[in-house]
């Protein structure tokens, strides 16, 4: 997972969400994110988490560090932590589909695939133009042995672009087409 590379001035990062800290800690957390982002792009995901964890430490209200710690836990195939770090990112900012996206994602990894469907029905009502999303949540349906559901997912993924989730099916002998 590539996080985006940003560069705030401190003046943009007090706009962004962090108004409430004084000044001494705004400088703080923008070498912290930008370091952190930087070290992750690089692959350093250990690097990146002692940024992250200590941008969150500084400021706990910013869902911002904990999805994009939760994206060095992922890297790291620590999808438990990632679950977590989603889940409290969710309960600062329930509105983003991105947040619900990866935490399916990671439960699926877990092993969590009803947790990860209702996640993945969450993200696509957030973002129902997600092909990624419709494209995972099909892989989940198989792994539960709902293909009727998965081809749904896989068409409905082709239709938006990108996906060549009914070709793999056919290949694999999941789905049969005629």
């Amino acid at each position: 997972m590539r996080l985006k590379k940003l560069r705030f001035t401190r003046q943009e990062f007090a706009n962004a969400d962090n108004f409430d800290l004084e000044e001494e800690y705004i400088g703080d957390l923008v070498n912290y994110y930008n370091r952190a982002v930087e070290n992750h792009n690089l692959g350093e995901y250990k690097e990146a988490l002692r940024d992250h964890n200590l941008a969150i430490k500084t400021d706990g209200q910013s869902w911002t560090y904990r999805i994009n710690r939760a994206a060095d836990y992922i890297d790291m195939r620590e999808y438990k932590k990632a679950a977590a770090d989603y889940d409290a990112a969710i309960k600062i900012k329930f509105d983003y589909a991105d947040a619900y996206f990866w935490r399916a994602y990671s439960n699926g990894e877990l092993g969590g695939y009803k947790k990860a469907l209702k996640d993945y029905d969450q993200a696509i009502k957030l973002n129902p133009k997600n092909t990624a999303a419709y494209h995972n949540r099909g892989i989940i349906h198989i792994k539960l042995n709902d293909l009727k559901s998965a081809e749904k997912d896989a068409l409905k993924a082709q239709e938006l672009g990108g996906c060549k989730m009914l070709k793999y099916f056919e290949e694999e002998g999941i789905l049969q087409y005629e």
